[in-house]
């Protein structure tokens, strides 16, 4: 606890710092000289899902998600200063010219919600954004939302309601996707009828059919079968 305690308190005060020098530099113009002048590589921003700015404090919405509004600030700026690239045109350029092509930068969407091609992707055409979209299959397959929203919906209606917290639930993320999917499995039927519309619109992910009709300027990528997380799994789940 010591150990964890000591080295959380030394990445918080580089986070600290660092966050103070950017502030520094920015006043300056340097750090924006310092990204005009570190064009060798690609940069790879990973986001997830895109929410009307109208619910961003809502309980159900996952904290990972941006706002609209948010998203769009940020395209301004990648159109403006960088040169966006889908991650196949990125490594398709190095891998006939021994390197990255000048301010590149390549934006990717895991777990594939179908707001990626709705809210996301009309702010993606306006800015002419590729993006790469990384799909969990199960999820695709089942028009089934995510394990981590289920979750999310079951803990708060719970905690609403006053009941105690299930334990593979609370500490989920340290679980084998088996034991979450089996809890899920048998909790889910009894609160999906409660996922409202509005929810059910900006959480569910996409369908095979709108995957095969996304426009050009969209890539896709296997972001594993059930979302499991690797590091929890034996090798042969891995595998």
């Amino acid at each position: 606890m010591l150990s964890g305690t000591i080295h959380g308190s030394k990445r918080l005060a580089r986070r600290l710092a660092a966050t103070a020098l950017y502030a520094g530099l920015d006043a300056t113009g340097a750090n924006r000289r310092a990204v005009r002048g570190s064009y060798s590589h690609l940069r790879v921003l990973a986001y997830h899902g895109v929410c009307p700015d109208s619910v961003r404090h809502e309980a159900w919405v996952p904290p990972f998600f941006v706002t609209e509004s948010a998203f769009r600030r940020q395209m301004e700026h990648l159109r403006r200063r960088f040169q966006p690239v889908s991650l196949r045109a990125a490594v398709e350029f190095a891998a006939q010219n021994g390197h990255f092509e000048p301010g590149s930068v390549a934006v990717t969407l895991d777990d594939g919600y179908y707001n990626n091609l709705t809210l996301a992707g009309r702010i993606l055409a306006e800015f002419a954004i590729p993006a790469t979209v990384f799909l969990a299959t199960r999820c695709v397959d089942e028009a089934q939302l995510l394990p981590h929203d289920r979750v999310r919906f079951i803990r708060l209606w719970r905690a609403a309601e006053g009941e105690p917290p299930i334990p593979e639930l609370e500490h989920f993320t340290r679980e084998t996707i088996g034991t979450v999917l089996e809890q899920l499995d048998s909790l889910w039927p009894r609160y999906e009828a409660r996922v409202t519309p509005e929810q059910m619109e900006i959480l569910r992910p996409m369908t095979w059919r709108e995957v095969r009709s996304a426009p050009p300027r969209f890539d896709f990528g296997g972001h594993t079968h059930n979302h499991t997380i690797l590091g929890n799994e034996t090798r042969e789940v891995r595998r």
